[in-house]
């Protein structure tokens, strides 16, 4: 049986959003282009994995940096 240490760490949309400094509405846009952090539909909410949203801002910064040197 799985106990509830062993679940991953999980962000609501909100959540998500909040960290991003984007509105909710941007994200799910952005998630249906699949330019978001990884997440599933658990019924009507979508959940990100918190290790997801992490990747997701590393790459961001680490593509941000590439840019910046190819300029």
């Amino acid at each position: 049986m799985t106990r509830p240490a062993d679940l991953p760490d999980l962000m609501t949309a909100d959540e998500v959003a909040a960290v991003l400094r984007i509105t909710r509405r941007t994200l799910i846009n952005r998630r249906s282009l699949g330019d978001a952090p990884a997440g599933f539909r658990c019924g009507k909410q979508v959940l990100f994995p918190r290790a997801d949203v992490h990747r997701y801002l590393e790459r961001q910064a680490a593509d941000d940096n590439v840019r910046a040197r190819a300029s």
